[in-house]
């Protein structure tokens, strides 16, 4: 699945946001319920675009 997420994050700052999931999405992939997480993350400069890293799978709990 491809959730939808974006925030900007200044040097030296952190951010806290929401990751928003389609239900639709949910539906066609079988998911009714959400245990454990697996994500990545592509981060870019927002002002040209340019990608500075992708981070490994990050993995986690929602229970």
């Amino acid at each position: 699945m491809n959730p939808i997420f974006s925030t900007t994050v200044y040097d030296g700052k952190k951010d806290y946001d929401d990751i928003t999931l389609l239900k639709s999405q949910l539906e066609e992939n079988g998911i009714t319920s959400i245990n454990d997480v697996e994500l990545t993350f592509h981060i870019y400069d927002a002002d040209t675009y340019e990608t500075i890293t992708d981070s490994d799978t990050i993995k986690f709990s929602a229970e």
